[in-house]
């Protein structure tokens, strides 16, 4: 599951920002690449205004691809409800791509209008779904990631499914709306037995321990704090203090290289 290669940016001052495009970011990643289109690292539409003189363009260069494209908004758009925002984002997404597809014709206008439409049937409410991780006792078990984007947080479950039909699906994590964490918190499956699958990340944060034969999920904290400061700084479900409580863990967890160069940058 790709969920970084697409990237939707604005310099329009009256455009649509940049804050709460994670959602059309990682569906696009995840329909480009489930398409077969991940020929680049990175594809990035940049919005901007008529009025500021900047030229439409598309820079093709080794594995990244910039497309700016001027494309006016609402100056209310801010005011603007999370629906009506969502939908003028894919048809500028749509429209800069359509303008790249001009250049690489591997990208072509009807897969980008099934995308498009298909995420326009769904109302942007979809669910993305991982790589199948095989049980080894037994291989018509199987466990995957779900993940189900909204504007404003990110939800995860676990997914457990055998002979393809659904066991166990387990709400795990409401994730802040982006997915810088996601490697760190739930890269790491191990089935242990025929019905005990382990979950963990890079971080080494949580442990994860989902039995399918009752659909129990239970959680170890492999970290020093009371809380895992990454596992709590990452969650949409906290405090502001909570949050930066768990990010000064996060930094005082770090080596004292990385932790100088961080508060370095923030000086």
């Amino acid at each position: 599951m790709k969920l970084d290669i697409f990237r939707l940016i604005s310099i329009d001052p009256y455009g649509v920002g940049n804050e709460e495009n994670a959602l059309v970011d990682v569906l696009y990643s995840y329909f480009l690449g489930k398409n077969g289109l991940d020929h680049y690292r990175e594809i990035k539409v940049n919005q901007v205004h008529q009025e500021q003189g900047i030229e439409e363009f598309v820079d093709i260069e080794d594995k990244y691809v910039h497309v700016n494209i001027i494309f006016n908004t609402d100056p209310n758009f801010d005011n603007l409800d999370d629906l009506s925002k969502n939908k003028i984002r894919l048809d500028l997404i749509h429209a800069g791509l359509l303008r790249f597809a001009e250049k690489d014709n591997r990208y072509r206008k009807s897969i980008l209008e099934d995308i498009r439409n298909e995420i326009l049937r769904n109302n942007f409410n979809l669910e993305l779904l991982g790589q199948i991780q095989k049980n080894p006792y037994d291989e018509s078990i199987s466990y995957r990631l779900v993940i189900r984007p909204q504007t404003k947080y990110f939800e995860y479950f676990f997914l457990i499914q055998k002979e393809g039909k659904d066991l166990c699906k387990i709400p795990v994590y409401k994730g802040k709306a982006n997915t810088f964490y996601l490697a760190a918190l739930f890269s790491k499956v191990m089935w242990k037995t025929k019905n005990k699958v382990v979950i963990e990340g890079l971080e080494e944060q949580m442990q994860m321990t989902l039995d399918s034969d009752n659909c129990n999920l239970t959680f170890q904290n492999l970290t020093e704090y009371s809380k895992p400061p990454l596992w709590e700084m990452s969650r949409a479900d906290i405090s502001d203090q909570d949050n930066l409580n768990a990010y000064e863990n996060w930094i005082h967890s770090l080596p004292p290289g990385y932790a100088a160069i961080l508060n370095n940058n923030q000086n």
